[in-house]
């Protein structure tokens, strides 16, 4: 009982916090919130901090990051890192609850609940394209872009074409690349910790709906690393007569809707090898990246050691003023500079050093690669609560996979 309501309140802050965009959208006061939750878990966490063995090595790193971000408040005069803190104080409270028993639930619950998520972004996403049903409401995004309530999905994205609307899912998170980094992390921790088959199953085939290149393209090496060659010829061959069907069912359509679809499909892969084929009106790219990492590359020129600061899309002082730096790799040390990058990315490395300290090409090597990669895109390990946590759970399932060669649970179990 007691373990269920020390749940219910990390989970309660984690759904009020970044990445998730579920107080934007019905208008709930999410820092009370977050504060009562926080209140209420270091009153758990008191219970247990002198009684337990924790993992020093996190203990550590988590308070050097709190200590950095605190400075940081100083140097850069921002208040946005009283918030910054805070999350991190919040994340070193549940990672002391979860190293009192309560990992295998959480990693469940995540599990569980990833997958409800992708389950309900299909069945919207065919909705709208049979029904053409309208959102529920429009709200603002924690980045400021526009975002749609569909009940059970949300979206950042969505086109009405003719009597059907299309639209790219994103669960109940800011955008579908975020839905899409979640279902890969997912799938990374079922296979470390659980082996449940249908629910790789759900996660990989509902992330296709996302239309994520990064998904398509890291979906194809977890193929590869995972199955035999005699099962890769057979995926290839099913991957072959689904792009054949949906080729014929698209030059069906009428010109308008042939040039939308190609454009969510084909079209994306296209614009990243062709510059001609980009366009400022376009509904559709490939390449999201470059600008942001060119504005990256100017930050960071300009403030290499401690960056321009959490604000620096507000701030007038700020080279990057009113620009966005957004998802890629260089992102961080864009905002906190090369000192507050590092610092801030020690749990990330610390659980890379576990993967790669073995020298077998083993089931932990094989998801730390396809985690780099899948950061190198979208670098959501740090801010909000949820994101750091994803690494601390990695890190556990790491460890408990290497104390054994069978997953926790039985591989024909269930959630």
């Amino acid at each position: 009982m007691l373990k269920n309501i020390q749940l219910f309140f990390i989970w309660l802050a984690i759904l009020m916090a970044f990445p998730f965009s579920i107080s934007n959208a019905y208008e709930l006061p999410a820092k009370p919130i977050i504060s009562i939750c926080t209140v209420i878990l270091l009153g758990f966490s008191l219970l247990y901090i002198f009684k337990s063995r924790l993992n020093k090595v996190v203990i550590i790193m988590l308070l050097v990051q709190i200590f950095t971000a605190i400075t940081f408040i100083i140097i850069h005069m921002d208040s946005a890192y009283v918030n910054f803190s805070l999350q991190l104080i919040i994340v070193l409270i549940i990672f002391i609850l979860l190293e009192n028993g309560l990992y295998i639930q959480f990693c469940k619950q995540l599990l569980g609940f990833v997958s409800v998520m992708a389950v309900f972004s299909v069945i919207i996403f065919f909705l709208c394209l049979v029904f053409n049903v309208a959102p529920l409401n429009e709200f603002t995004n924690p980045d400021g872009r526009p975002g749609y309530n569909f009940i059970i999905t949300f979206t950042n994205v969505y086109f009405d074409v003719g009597a059907f609307k299309i639209i790219r899912p994103s669960g109940f998170f800011d955008e579908p690349g975020t839905l899409s980094f979640y279902l890969i992390i997912g799938t990374l921790l079922n296979d470390l910790l659980f082996q449940y088959k249908r629910i790789r199953i759900v996660l990989l085939v509902c992330g296709i709906f996302t239309l994520s290149l990064a998904f398509y393209a890291l979906l194809i090496l977890y193929l590869c690393f995972r199955y035999k060659k005699r099962y890769l010829s057979k995926i290839v061959l099913a991957t072959f007569i689904v792009v054949l069907i949906s080729t014929f069912a698209i030059s069906s359509l009428d010109e308008e809707k042939q040039t939308l679809l190609y454009g969510y499909t084909f079209g994306r892969i296209e614009n990243i090898f062709d510059d001609k084929s980009k366009s400022d009106d376009t509904y559709f790219q490939g390449d999201n990246r470059s600008d942001l990492i060119e504005n990256s590359f100017f930050a960071i020129r300009d403030s290499p050691i401690i960056g321009q600061g959490l604000s620096y899309r507000t701030n007038t002082s700020s080279v990057i003023y009113g620009k966005f730096v957004g998802a890629n790799p260089l992102s961080l040390f864009a905002i906190h500079g090369l000192f507050g990058g590092v610092i801030f990315s020690l749990h990330l490395f610390y659980y890379l050093w576990v993967c790669f300290k073995t020298r077998r090409f083993n089931l932990e090597i094989k998801s730390a690669i396809i985690l780099a990669l899948l950061i190198l895109q979208r670098p959501d390990y740090v801010g909000g609560i949820l994101p750091y946590i994803n690494i601390l759970i990695l890190l556990y399932a790491t460890k408990q996979h290497k104390l054994s060669n069978t997953p926790v649970y039985n591989y024909n179990s269930g959630i």
